[in-house]
């Protein structure tokens, strides 16, 4: 039902609400405006900080500036004593191969030198220009290479050869181990550097070198000689070792050395090319004098024929057949019997018989 109550009832209820809404505006808007002052507050000690920190950075970046300045004319200054000290060390030892750990008073010259070459492509020009200007060596390798070749040239225009001993020392230089250096590394070399070795003789292999050179001297003993039995007590010593180790060894040369020798007359059994050597002189004897009478101290074309003679003689019994047949197809034995005969008569009819055992009766 309707009452007048209700009336007054819904227009007090819109009031209330109105003022609700009202006052939540009120709310909110206290709420925003204390929010802002808020805001506003930070950001005013936001921009304080701000201030602040840039003041604070600009000094720091001062300070850093400085001191990149600092240490700037530091290294600068340090690199300069570091280069003078390398001209010095370069006047007084004559080169640039500074050792990694040298020390030159409070300069380590030697890691210095290193990292100039490490960074070489590195470098500024105001750096590198003074290096070249004195003559750094970049390169080490290159330039000991260059210095050993140099050496071997020297060598090789004073000896004739290019031969080095093992423990040679050119000047300063170990040149002995520089050249075995080089024989290890053949297969690793630059082809350039093993042209250039090979235009000046270089030896690769000694011990063939050594081999070819006194197979060289094996011939002229030949032409000398006329033949290639080199006695162990021949005045040329080393030649005569060679010979007794090519011997000794005949097995296990190469068959190219073998036929070499072989073809050059070389008396691989000395004692049967002697006994041979010693029956061609008897049968040059017996050709030119017509018998075999030949005296003791007979000397045939610098052979001791004599001697031999007297010791066939005496080895009669014990020699070998096939020798004793040769003696006999030149009358050896007889023609000894009767020279035997011979120096008996002569020996009854001469009181003091000084008559030598070989020598003719007439």
């Amino acid at each position: 039902m309707f009452s007048p109550l209700n009336r007054l009832y819904a227009p007090a209820c819109c009031i209330t609400r109105s003022l609700g809404r009202r006052f939540n505006r009120l709310w909110n808007l206290e709420r925003l405006t204390t929010h802002w002052s808020r805001c506003h507050s930070r950001c005013a000690a936001m921009n304080d900080l701000i201030q602040v920190s840039a003041f604070a950075n600009g000094k720091a970046n001062q300070k850093l500036q400085d001191r990149d300045l600092v240490v700037t004319k530091r290294v600068t200054c340090s690199w300069q004593e570091s280069f003078v000290a390398l001209e010095q060390f370069r006047a007084r030892e004559g080169h640039y191969n500074v050792p990694r750990d040298k020390v030159d008073g409070a300069i380590k010259l030697g890691r210095w030198a290193r990292a100039q070459r490490t960074k070489q492509d590195k470098l500024s020009a105001n750096r590198r220009t003074p290096l070249d200007a004195i003559g750094f060596i970049w390169n080490l390798r290159d330039r000991a290479w260059e210095e050993g070749y140099t050496r071997l040239l020297q060598f090789r225009r004073r000896e004739g050869h290019s031969c080095v001993p093992q423990h040679h020392i050119e000047g300063a230089f170990r040149l002995g181990q520089w050249v075995n250096l080089q024989r290890t590394r053949q297969k690793k070399l630059h082809t350039e550097r093993k042209r250039r070795l090979d235009s000046i003789g270089f030896v690769w292999d000694p011990r063939q070198a050594f081999w070819e050179y006194m197979f060289a001297r094996l011939k002229d003993y030949k032409i000398k000689h006329g033949d290639c039995n080199v006695s162990s007590n021949h005045a040329d010593k080393l030649l005569a070792c060679w010979v007794g180790h090519q011997r000794s060894k005949k097995y296990r040369l190469s068959e190219d050395r073998r036929d070499r020798l072989s073809r050059l007359g070389f008396v691989w059994i000395p004692f049967h090319e002697a006994w041979q050597r010693g029956f061609s002189s008897l049968k040059k004897f017996k050709s030119r004098e017509d018998h075999c009478r030949v005296p003791e101290a007979h000397i045939e074309e610098t052979y001791n024929l004599g001697a031999w003679v007297k010791e066939q003689r005496r080895k009669k019994n014990s020699m070998a057949a096939s020798r004793r047949q040769q003696l006999d197809a030149i009358s050896f034995w007889r023609q000894s019997i009767s020279v035997g005969r011979n120096i008996s008569q002569s020996a009854e009819a001469t009181p003091s018989g000084n008559i030598g055992v070989n020598e003719p009766s007439g």
